[in-house]
């Protein structure tokens, strides 16, 4: 396919499409029938030099690039989603060996009421979403599937009424989902309407089901028990560990099933189970820091507090502080209850009250209101009261009952006929 041109004149001939077709293809990916048109352009023997079919294919580039980009800030949205109902519509062409003209259907209105048809460009656009972006109500980030019925128009005809189609997968998406919620007052339309309550209904569902998972967290918690564990399967003959099926928490939910079907539903689904082990401790530090809330509330009504700590050397080597509060309520019972376990890089004086006072803090509580300090009789602990009592005078200091009762069982062990160490 040589000698349809000749480049810039200089009489070699050259075969332009084999050249400029892929170019052309490489630039306009999603218009196929371009190649064919500089094919018969580049065939003409007018066309001297290759630097203007290059300037020519960016122009249109350009053009059209320009045009989806800008789609979705020119189309006029009105009350209701524009649906003309036409005899015919635009033709498109799909596919390149077997080519395939396929055009827009009002059918489809029926289906997907929130369809808003855009005949300048012959593209789809969401009304729902369209209107929730121009009213800057819609939050969510857009995958490149949703950007197209947001931004340039959706224009691919094939397959869109299919359970994958592109009008289902919107349909289905958290972007559409979304722009209904924010939008369905101002709305009203019956279709939308209806798919609100089915979104409703499910969110029951799943927070239902959410409050089966929390409360499982709340009683593995409560007695002790570990949520994983350690257990053993049989495959294939061989042991192996870590299947998900035989912790206490999965074991827990599926004797639960037999009262409530849908907890079983739930778990067979691939995704939103909720029992992650992430989602497991996201719950418990929820639920600690709720605990917490209701112990420092507790305390701000009572009015006072004692303050109770000591260091320990965990089996790692690792220096770590436990705090404790003791309060009185106002129905007169006791409290004494267990704040936080902190590691510190040292057991220095400086190291515990600055971890006390942090505590205190973060509990929204105040060294003002505390009238006892509890510690051991060690000389960093004796020096953590002094300077606790500095900043406030009110907080006395009184030496650990159980120390004082571990020290003279200690020193007891040591005398006359108690000497024996092993008695």
């Amino acid at each position: 396919m040589t000698g349809l041109g000749e480049l810039g004149g200089t009489g070699q001939a050259m075969a332009w499409p084999i050249f400029c077709i892929p170019f052309i293809q490489i630039c306009t990916p999603c218009h196929w029938a371009w190649p064919h048109y500089f094919y018969t352009f580049l065939s003409n023997d007018s066309c001297a030099s290759i630097t203007a079919v290059v300037a020519a294919a960016l122009k249109m580039v350009s053009v059209e690039a320009t045009s989806s980009t800008k789609s979705s800030e020119t189309v006029s949205l009105g009350e209701n989603p524009n649906q003309p109902v036409f005899p015919s519509y635009p033709r498109r062409k799909f596919g390149l060996k077997s080519p395939v003209f396929r055009a827009f259907q009002s059918s489809w209105y029926k289906r997907w009421p929130w369809i808003h048809y855009d005949q300048a460009n012959d593209c789809v656009f969401c009304f729902t979403c369209l209107k929730a972006k121009r009213l800057g109500m819609l939050k969510t980030c857009a995958s490149k599937g949703e950007e197209a019925f947001l931004s340039r128009g959706y224009t691919n005809r094939k397959d869109v009424s299919g359970k994958h189609g592109g009008f289902s997968k919107h349909e289905n998406s958290q972007v559409h989902r979304h722009s209904i919620e924010i939008t369905s007052k101002s709305m009203g339309d019956v279709g939308e309407l209806l798919l609100l309550s089915e979104i409703k209904k499910e969110k029951e569902k799943n927070r239902a089901y959410l409050q089966k998972v929390l409360q499982n967290v709340i009683f593995l918690a409560r007695q002790g028990l570990s949520f994983r564990g350690t257990w053993v399967v049989l495959e294939s003959g061989q042991e192996v560990s870590g299947a998900e099926v035989n912790s206490n928490f999965h074991q827990l939910l599926l004797l639960r099933s037999n009262d409530d079907p849908t907890i079983l539903e739930h778990m067979q689904r691939k995704i939103r189970k909720y029992t992650d082990h992430h989602i497991q401790n996201e719950l418990l530090k929820i639920l600690s820091l709720g605990h917490l809330r209701s112990i420092a509330a507790g305390i701000r009504e009572s009015g006072y507090f004692t303050l109770e700590s000591d260091e320990v050397i965990d089996a790692s080597n690792k220096e770590q502080v436990i705090i404790c509060l003791r309060w009185v309520d106002v129905n007169f019972e006791v409290h004494e209850d267990f704040i936080g376990l902190h590691s510190v890089p040292d057991i220095q004086t400086a190291t515990i009250v600055s971890v006390l006072k942090d505590t205190i803090l973060r509990m929204n509580l105040r060294l003002s209101i505390c009238r006892g300090q509890c510690f051991d009789g060690a000389a960093n602990m004796k020096k953590t009261a002094e300077e606790i009592k500095a900043i406030e005078p009110k907080a006395l200091y009184l030496h650990c009952y159980s120390h004082s009762l571990n020290l003279a069982v200690s020193d007891t062990r040591g005398l006359g006929q108690y000497g024996d160490q092993n008695s």
